[in-house]
């Protein structure tokens, strides 16, 4: 019986890791929520802290309930490992792309989205999806569990990149099964749709000198058909330059405790917000 019901236990205390939830701790000190899910825990030994809580609600979802916090949880800490202080590495949970949203989606040298199809998912979409990405990524990749690989590829075409994320001896792991192909194209017309309006008026005015001499309402149309002049390559690094202003760099993610680095890449916190947060989930239990 426990082995039916633990994995329930586990989806239910991953709210721990809800934006509700933190932002309650950071805000209001209000553990409330926290409390809760120490409740649903099978033992509270060696949970001392809320800090313990999360490392033990994580340790435990990995385990029995592999949903999409784990998986980006277990992106971004490969990333942070790769992370050089040379680059300035940027990294978004959710970034949208036309009428989709890829899961994660990384700026360095080059520019890659994830798209995450946990053991809860289906491929529904996944084909619209990673075409969508394609069209302003350098590489694209679908990451899933190991185990469903044999469903998802029929759907993934030879463009997209696959990341495997397999279970072994208590610990996620993944795997990079098959490389993305670099993309050679940016469509500036999806592109312009993922920026905001300072960001596309800058990338037009940095490449031509000036902004085109139209009222507020056709300015949107006339920096999109600029936009689309602009050859490719140097369109791909006025686009990797933009996004990597609008976000603080991977580095700060480099002492988070490992379980929250997911968190603080959704909330955009700075090292001041982090350090808080850690600092009040240091808090003894009572």
């Amino acid at each position: 019986m426990a082995s039916v019901i633990q994995p329930n236990i586990w989806k239910s205390a991953s709210t721990a890791f809800s934006r509700n939830a933190v932002t309650d701790v950071m805000k209001y000190n209000d553990f409330s929520h926290l409390n809760w899910v120490l409740s649903l825990c099978p033992t509270q030994k060696n949970i001392s802290t809320y800090l313990d809580l999360m490392d033990v609600v994580y340790r435990n979802m990995a385990k029995h309930y592999r949903c999409e916090y784990v998986y980006k949880n277990e992106i971004i800490k490969h990333l942070v490992r790769s992370f050089k202080k040379s680059d300035k590495s940027v990294v978004f949970n959710e970034f949208r792309v036309a009428d989709s949203i890829a899961d994660l989606a990384m700026f360095n040298g080059e520019s890659k989205a994830f798209e995450i199809k946990t053991e809860y998912d289906s491929s529904k979409r996944l084909e619209k999806q990673m075409r969508a990405y394609r069209r302003v990524f350098d590489k694209s990749y679908i990451v899933v569990p190991a185990e469903k690989l044999s469903i998802y590829m029929p759907t993934i075409d030879e463009a997209t990149g696959i990341v495997l994320l397999t279970y072994n001896k208590g610990r996620v792991c993944l795997m990079k099964y098959r490389d993305a192909e670099q993309n050679q194209q940016i469509d500036a017309d999806t592109l312009i749709r993922c920026l905001r309006t300072s960001e596309y008026e800058n990338i037009v005015s940095s490449y031509y000198g000036e902004l085109p001499d139209v009222s507020a309402a056709d300015m949107f149309d006339a920096c999109a058909e600029m936009l689309s002049k602009i050859p490719s390559l140097v369109l791909r690094e006025l686009f990797l330059s933009t996004m990597k202003k609008r976000k603080t760099d991977l580095g700060q993610l480099k002492n988070v405790p490992q379980p929250l680095a997911q968190l603080c890449v959704a909330l955009n916190l700075n090292d001041k917000d982090i350090n808080s947060l850690v600092n009040t989930l240091n808090t003894k239990i009572s």
